[in-house]
């Protein structure tokens, strides 16, 4: 989610290519914004994960803000025109164009993580091949998780093709999303990012607590065996009130009160905020001797950015 300056792509997205990740990214960004075909790109419209197969690039995104009164509407599954585009900064005018392919949901897998694994690995999936593993919340920041799955073989190349996804229902594959099952509860949930960890053998799912949860305003870790669970006890990496609003401005990335240095002013709302972090999202995980380093990233109110995170685990924690 980018704001632009110029006035008329003020909601659109951006890409980027990440050139060097060690040991800090270098990031080098293309001049113009993303354009998704049969999707709207308002606030709240925002890139929610991508997958790579068969030398085809697919996007997942969230459209449609506050159709039928709710804070994002549904989502799509949308291909890259060119999977292998040119990102440069000095291109102004040449927008890096998705072309959208289908609704995935408007009820429970609003906000998607998305991942490929083999079908042999998962519980129920049977037969060769690769399938899509999508694990999904519906009403923004009010959700439980929930888990579809979509066969790489069946991954459209058209526009108005079914998606045939298949849905957990707590024991097995459904075709019917009204019988998707909550992996665990309660849960008020709405980014969300889960990834399989090869270093221990395991699927992590990082998101957020929220005002009223006993885990404060916190990022949060539960890990599982298996893509339906059963998920760990969460663990709570960071309070972000207490470590991005802390007194010292030298180290302090959140705006905490009115007249704080440090934040921006790029839009009414925004500027008269304090601020607030959202969408940790997975970067990379290496093991450090006994230890397993994470690091994610975390988009800030205000000031309006992403952050790099990094957490050191403990044995005992993965």
């Amino acid at each position: 989610d980018t704001h632009w300056t110029r006035p008329w792509l003020v909601t659109r997205d951006s890409i980027a290519e990440v050139l060097d990740s060690n040991p800090l990214p270098v990031v080098r960004f293309h001049g113009s914004p993303l354009r998704v075909s049969r999707a709207t790109m308002g606030e709240y419209d925002v890139p929610l994960d991508a997958i790579s197969v068969a030398g085809q690039w697919y996007g997942f995104f969230s459209s449609n803000h506050f159709r039928n009164g709710v804070t994002m509407g549904r989502s799509v599954l949308a291909r890259a025109r060119n999977p292998h585009p040119v990102l440069d900064a000095n291109r102004r005018h040449h927008p890096v164009q998705f072309d959208g392919l289908a609704t995935v949901s408007d009820r429970h897998f609003i906000n998607i993580s998305a991942q490929v694994r083999p079908a042999r690995e998962i519980p129920g999936a049977g037969g060769d091949g690769e399938v899509v593993l999508l694990w999904g919340t519906g009403s923004y920041r009010a959700s439980e998780l929930r888990l579809a799955m979509l066969r790489v073989a069946a991954l459209p190349q058209r526009r108005g093709t079914d998606l045939s996804l298949q849905f957990w229902d707590g024991s097995g594959w459904s075709d019917s999303e009204a019988d998707a099952a909550p992996l665990f509860g309660p849960a008020a949930l709405g980014e969300i990012s889960v990834r399989w960890v090869p270093e221990v053998g395991r699927y992590l799912l990082l998101s957020m607590s929220g005002p009223a949860d006993p885990a404060g305003m916190a990022v949060t870790l539960r890990w599982a065996d298996r893509p339906a669970g059963p998920w760990t006890p969460r663990l709570s990496l960071m309070d972000w009130v207490a470590v991005g609003m802390v007194d010292d401005v030298q180290r302090r990335f959140i705006k905490a009160r009115a007249g704080d240095p440090v934040s921006d002013d790029l839009f009414g709302v925004q500027a008269r905020s304090t601020g607030g972090a959202y969408a940790p999202y997975l970067f990379d995980v290496r093991r450090d001797g006994a230890e397993l380093v994470l690091r994610y990233t975390l988009s800030t109110w205000n000031p309006y950015q992403v952050v790099l995170m990094q957490h050191r685990l403990v044995p005992g924690e993965f």
